[in-house]
């Protein structure tokens, strides 16, 4: 026997002991020592493609996909018969917003196996992004051709598709799927958020309700409506007019700015940041969340004990222009011809404050929408979990009321330096207002940006569909077609 054979006895039983404990550590939620003995494996065994495929889906698990293609498009080198190496590989370009390269590599996957409901359910999702529905639409529908089952297919082909009565066969298929799904778990509320959209398609609104308060109630584990109105008067009370002039730092402008584009969810601020971003001269960043990041880092970067925004009270100017120049480097260092970038997180709203310090020279848009139209939006939304507040009426109103009271703050505080837009007025004359809107951003008009849903930016959010629609007027008084279903949330509402 060789040297090199007898070394490979050596090494395979300790391979095999490390993967083992690699998984083992991986389920306990030991991931730093799990990396860790998977990378040991490699070491020994670069071609181990077990290896290779834990460690990538555990650093997926982790919001690092960007770490895991070159592993996965390894493994798929090694084993290019393996569908779900390249289901996989698709997945983690898709999470990193690569959508041409994570269509490839699930067509890749369909191609071995032509019944992969999910490959074909996440090309369907990827295509919904890019704006190409129709190609969307029929991906989806191979998914739950491959699968009956399906339900993620089913939810996201709902999404995207306009229900009429001639789809009757598909309807009583998801009815029945309803019928035999376990209770209490996500699926079933996935399924009554489906059926929820269909019946309001078809006009059924009293049974297009019942789904929707179904799923809702299902999704509901409480939210802290007090805490939060405590934290918008914390907010108020912190921010004054002595506050930014003691904190206003001088910063060295970027060549380039942010736009931000918030608002109560679901006001319309996906379709805004869409009008602006088809723009020649801006970027669409979608919802970049950087905002939120630095809110939390701030007690720890101040040294404080206090939450945000009580250790405002240790924050200097230093400290802003530090914060601020960190940001604005990422955006001079940018590739591109635009002059501006949007972040359209509408959350943004509890945080104008911080954003006029760490950029004054930044466009600040507040879209407006009737606040029962808003929220009720909300209540028919599969949001995920950090929207909580949505899944129940009493607590969607008075989440409502606090994002009203925080915003009469920011505009008595900042006046004309926010500009205000109304969703209704973009509907019944969008030309007109869409001028307005771009000349106020300080930008020339560009027909460009009333054919918004022609542009080719990536829509992940919940308005993938209206975003890429001309503008429509039936959304405007939907919510009265549900008005006798809704009387907690119009009481919170009306109630001054």
């Amino acid at each position: 026997m060789m040297e090199t054979d007898i070394l490979a006895e050596r090494v395979m039983p300790a391979t095999e002991l490390l993967l083992k404990s690699a998984q083992e550590n991986q389920n306990k939620g030991d991931y730093i020592h799990a990396e860790e003995l998977y990378r040991e494996v490699l070491t020994y065994e670069p071609n181990n493609v077990i290896a290779m495929h834990h460690l990538s889906l555990m650093l997926m698990d982790n919001n690092l996909p960007h770490q895991a293609i070159p592993l996965l498009s390894r493994a798929t080198e090694i084993e290019s018969d393996n569908a779900y190496l390249y289901y996989n590989l698709g997945l983690a370009y898709q999470n990193s917003n690569e959508l041409q390269a994570a269509i490839h590599n699930y067509k890749l996957a369909v191609e071995i196996n032509d019944s992969f409901a999910q490959a074909y359910n996440n090309l369907g999702i990827a295509y919904q992004h890019l704006g190409k529905l129709e190609i969307a639409n029929i991906y989806l529908e191979k998914a739950f051709i491959a699968d009956p089952n399906c339900i993620d297919a089913y939810y996201n082909f709902s999404q995207t598709h306009k229900f009429s009565e001639t789809d009757q066969k598909l309807i009583k298929t998801i009815e029945t799927l309803l019928k035999s799904c376990p209770q209490e778990s996500a699926i079933l509320t996935k399924i009554h958020f489906t059926l929820g959209k269909i019946y309001d398609d078809i006009a059924n609104y009293q049974r297009a309700f019942f789904h929707f308060q179904k799923a809702n109630s299902l999704k509901f584990h409480g939210f802290n409506s007090d805490a939060l109105a405590n934290y918008v008067d914390n907010i108020i009370n912190t921010y004054s007019i002595d506050t930014i002039n003691k904190l206003t730092a001088d910063i060295s402008p970027s060549k380039k700015r942010f736009i931000f584009v918030i608002g109560m969810p679901r006001s319309g601020t996906t379709l805004i940041e869409q009008v602006v971003a088809n723009h020649p001269l801006v970027q669409s960043g979608g919802e970049i969340g950087f905002i939120g990041d630095v809110i939390d880092e701030l007690p720890e970067l101040v040294d404080s004990e206090l939450p945000y925004p009580q250790c405002m009270e240790q924050f200097n100017q230093n400290m802003i222009a530090q914060l601020a120049r960190k940001f604005l480097i990422y955006l001079d260092n940018l590739g591109g011809n635009f002059l501006h970038i949007t972040d359209k997180s509408p959350i943004n709203f509890l945080h104008i404050g911080i954003i006029k310090l760490l950029f004054p020279e930044s466009t600040i848009i507040h879209v407006k929408r009737d606040p029962v139209a808003a929220s009720l939006s909300c209540y028919f939304q599969n949001f995920d979990k950090q929207h909580q507040y949505s899944y129940n009426m009493e607590s969607l109103g008075r989440f409502y009321k606090s994002y009203e009271k925080i915003m009469a703050h920011w505009e008595a505080l900042f006046q004309d330096e926010i500009i205000n837009i109304h969703y209704e007025d973009v509907v019944n004359n969008p030309e007109d207002a869409m001028k307005k809107l771009i000349t106020q951003c300080g930008l020339n008009w560009d027909n460009n940006c009333y054919e918004y849903y022609n542009g080719n930016n990536i829509v992940t959010s919940a308005s993938k569909w209206q975003t890429r629609q001309p503008i429509y007027k039936s959304s405007l008084n939907k919510w009265k077609n549900y008005e006798e279903f809704i009387e907690p949330l119009l009481n919170i509402i009306n109630n001054d």
